[in-house]
């Protein structure tokens, strides 16, 4: 005979089967029964609890995966529109126009550079005419003797004197026109 008192509190399939085997009368047998059945129950219900959280689980990390596929599919259509916005003949023109720049920059550059140049020159012009106006006057005053092996070099009278340095500016912001410049 089989205790059937605790019987509500076994949880241990094992143990029940055990003690079925062990029953020989007919009501015992159906309260071990009965009691396996529900266990069953329960264990069954259990393990679709947890087939349904697990599966909630899955769908939500599902939902999530889609929705972050769907923020990186609009990401890039603003991209790709932001992209479209400017067309490849834009984009092409944008660096020829850096290149175009690069390019002006260069030749400012070498241009002020001549302008440097020149006015240096004028300067030097400037001041060589000057000098040889001076050393007229003071040769006009003195008697000179001229010899063969001096090569004289052409004079200026003091109107083309005063007007030199004038002559030299205007030289000079005609060739920085040529170059690109403002002719300043």
């Amino acid at each position: 005979m089989v205790d059937l008192s605790s019987i509500e509190q076994i949880e241990d399939e094992s143990a029940l089967n055990k003690m079925l085997n062990e029953a020989t009368e007919f009501d015992e047998r159906r309260a071990i029964r009965k009691r396996l059945l529900e266990l069953k129950e329960l264990k069954s219900k259990q393990r679709a609890k947890e087939m349904e959280e697990r599966e909630k689980r899955m769908q939500k990390e599902i939902e999530e995966r889609k929705q972050r596929k769907e923020d990186e599919k609009k990401q890039e259509m603003q991209r790709l529109e932001e992209l479209g916005k400017t067309s490849t003949a834009d984009r092409i023109e944008n660096e020829a126009g850096k290149k175009r720049q690069d390019f002006i920059k260069e030749k400012y550059q070498a241009a002020e550079e001549e302008k440097k140049k020149n006015m240096e020159n004028f300067e030097k012009m400037a001041k060589e005419n000057k000098n040889e106006e001076s050393e007229k006057n003071s040769k006009t005053n003195a008697p000179t003797s001229l010899s063969s092996s001096k090569i004289q070099k052409p004079t200026m009278n003091s109107a083309q004197s005063k007007n030199s340095s004038a002559c030299a500016f205007a030289l000079f912001q005609n060739k920085d026109k040529e170059a690109g410049g403002t002719g300043k």
